[in-house]
């Protein structure tokens, strides 16, 4: 029997649910043949440093990897319309002279499932298009519940029986002990008995019409935070520190970012955890409160049944822009919906005093979203590829 064929690929590079998956597979089924697709193939060594097998996503090694795969592990997908990369009508044409269907089957592993609107159940009309291409491909997901498997269904023009509840991979980071060592790692501070806060906001799809550099390319909501001298001074009380993470695509817009534009709070960029070798969900376990808006972590986050506090100031124009599959948002955000600094600043004092408020409505809204609680997730979703694999040779 030959070896079967696997390629991963992620946004940021090598992360989440997919580099749980690889990682998983390479220490339990070596026997595979495993490939990353790189969105930012610069620095090579890096990566034949931690062994793995990569190629540049926008290159012929793409194509010869895709044209050899039985199946395709990602987070995001990578652009399937002929269109969108010369490479794609090659890997059509190769692997039909060879017989086989003109993409490989696609496993989505998603990269968060939380209450914004997303393909078909977004106000984005864009987003519609991307659903209705995905339809024509061999696909199937992964999901935390029940609940959540009816929402990508509805998404992505997917029937519900290629949806699959093994709950995220990435989620077994996040439930291992050691996550307040490793964030003090990262970001090469001691915290002692200090609470630690991290505010990780999602990303804005509309233009701010920000054109200078540094901060003020921010977005509105960051800005407002880092300004913030009561919220500093209320840190300090609390003894507690603040940090910053950006989603990967702002990121890239205040690449240059660092604490000391703003001191009293720290920045965690996704290159400070790809230089440790790090992973978000191996360092979030390690904060005590989580300051979020319509972010997708806070959903996980309540695996850890710590207080999560919404700061949520554009809150109707980000509906009417991108829109909510989860409502009302009241009762899938549990925890203090604040829109403005004042508030803000008030109820994160409160958080810190009295973590267990909201206790009731973090167990109510987990219950909904995870059906597995446990660091097992990894080995659910690899037990749903072999069984793709076997599907798929007996097709073949």
């Amino acid at each position: 029997m030959r070896q079967r064929r696997i390629v991963f690929h992620s946004i940021p590079d090598y992360s989440g649910n997919a580099r749980a998956i690889y990682e998983y597979a390479k220490a339990h089924h070596p026997s595979y043949d495993l490939t990353w697709l790189a969105e930012q193939y610069h620095q090579p060594e890096w990566w034949s440093q931690l062994g793995i097998a990569c190629v540049p996503i926008d290159s012929f090694g793409r194509l010869l990897a895709l044209t050899k795969a039985d199946l395709l592990v990602t987070t995001h997908g990578i652009g399937f319309a002929p269109q969108r990369s010369k490479y794609n009508t090659l890997t059509y044409a190769l692997r039909m002279m060879r017989g086989l269907r003109p993409f490989p089957t696609v496993l989505n592993l998603g990269h968060g499932r939380g209450p914004k609107g997303t393909g078909n159940t977004s106000s984005d009309e864009s987003q519609w298009t991307w659903s209705s291409l995905l339809r024509f491909f061999d696909r199937f997901f992964i999901s935390k519940s029940l609940l959540l498997s009816h929402l990508i269904a509805a998404s992505y023009a997917i029937h519900p029986s290629r949806i699959f509840v093994t709950g995220e991979p990435r989620n077994d980071w996040l439930l291992e002990p050691g996550a307040r060592a490793r964030l003090e790692g990262v970001l090469d501070v001691s915290l002692g008995n200090r609470t630690a806060v991290l505010y990780a906001p999602t990303f804005r799809d509309d233009d701010r019409g920000h054109s200078g550099g540094g901060d003020s390319m921010l977005p509105d909501n960051v800005k407002a935070v880092f300004d913030s001298e009561p919220l500093a001074r209320v840190l300090e009380q609390e003894n507690a520190i603040c940090v910053l993470k950006l989603h990967p695509r702002d990121e890239r817009v205040v690449a240059s970012l660092r604490e000391a534009v703003y001191p009293p709070l720290h920045v965690l960029h996704s290159r400070d955890l790809h230089q440790a070798g790090l992973d978000l969900y191996e360092v979030l376990g390690g904060f005590d409160l989580l300051i979020t808006d319509y972010s997708s972590l806070y959903m996980d986050f309540l695996l850890l049944d710590r207080p999560v506090l919404f700061y949520v100031p554009d809150l109707a124009r980000y509906g009417d822009m991108r829109g909510f599959k989860l409502e009302p948002l009241e009762f899938w955000m549990p925890g203090p919906q604040t829109s403005s600094m004042d508030e803000l600043v008030a109820e994160v004092g409160r958080s810190l005093s009295h973590p267990e408020r909201y206790r009731q409505e973090r167990h109510q809204v987990a219950s909904l979203v995870h059906r597995h609680r446990d660091a097992a997730s990894s080995g659910r979703a690899w037990d749903m590829i072999e069984t793709l694999l076997r599907m798929r040779h007996r097709l073949v």
